[in-house]
């Protein structure tokens, strides 16, 4: 039996680690003044509806809901929160990161689009 060298099993446990990582290769975009002026327009028409318009977590839909919507604003939970954890909620939801499943994904697939909100809302930290 000819097993590979361990030069050749390289290149696949590389390939493995990527996959089995969430690919982070996804989340190396560069953010762009249209990219970002997309995330808020996005986050507006997507996310404002329990969000609140300025992120406070006060939209029009929150008090219906059985859990209030994060605060987006708030400097300790922006200081807390990684990129790639808020990535991970633009683009899967809720439930990507074991909260609740109310708040839906919407750019697994648009990279670009997901770092633009993600600006968008650490844009949004009070000061």
């Amino acid at each position: 039996m000819n097993r590979p060298s361990r030069k050749g099993a390289w290149p696949l446990f590389l390939a493995a680690a990527v996959l089995i990582s969430g690919c982070p290769e996804k989340h190396k975009v560069a953010l762009t003044p249209a990219n970002l002026a997309t995330g808020a327009t996005e986050f507006q028409t997507r996310c404002a509806m329990c969000h609140g318009k300025t992120g406070a977590g006060d939209g029009p839909m929150a008090g219906a809901m059985p859990v209030k919507p994060r605060n987006l604003r708030d400097p300790a939970w922006q200081a807390a929160t990684s990129d790639t954890t808020l990535d991970d909620v633009i683009a899967r939801g809720g439930k990507a990161i074991g909260k609740r499943e109310l708040m839906p994904g919407f750019y697994a697939d648009d990279p670009q689009t997901t770092l633009g909100v993600r600006a968008y809302v650490r844009s949004l930290a009070e000061k």
